[in-house]
């Protein structure tokens, strides 16, 4: 799969809630995207995708749009820059105060 843009969504809540819009290509009409996951390493969050396509399906080889919608986990995250990544896409976002209700 081919990701061209991710938008980064801000949740108008306290605690902030954040979701990534990312979109771009399937290489096939049959392949579909079965899990699309975050996960977070420091302040750095990578979206993860999984794809399956039937082996024994007859498919328009040529590119399928796609848009996936991920949340990121900001739950409880210190004040700071974060930096999030999807195929060769990367963006960033920052949390001005900590993010939990204390």
């Amino acid at each position: 799969m081919y990701v061209d843009t991710m938008d980064l969504l801000t949740l108008e809540s306290f605690p902030v809630q954040m979701r990534a819009i990312v979109k771009g290509n399937l290489p096939d009409a049959c392949t579909t995207i079965t899990l699309a996951s975050s996960q977070r390493d420091d302040n750095i969050f990578r979206i993860n995708f999984v794809t399956t396509r039937p082996a024994d399906a007859v498919c328009a080889q040529m590119l399928t749009p796609f848009e996936q919608t991920v949340e990121l986990d900001v739950a409880g995250l210190k004040a700071g820059t974060y930096t999030v990544v999807a195929g060769d896409v990367t963006e960033t976002f920052e949390l001005k105060v900590d993010n939990d209700m204390k």
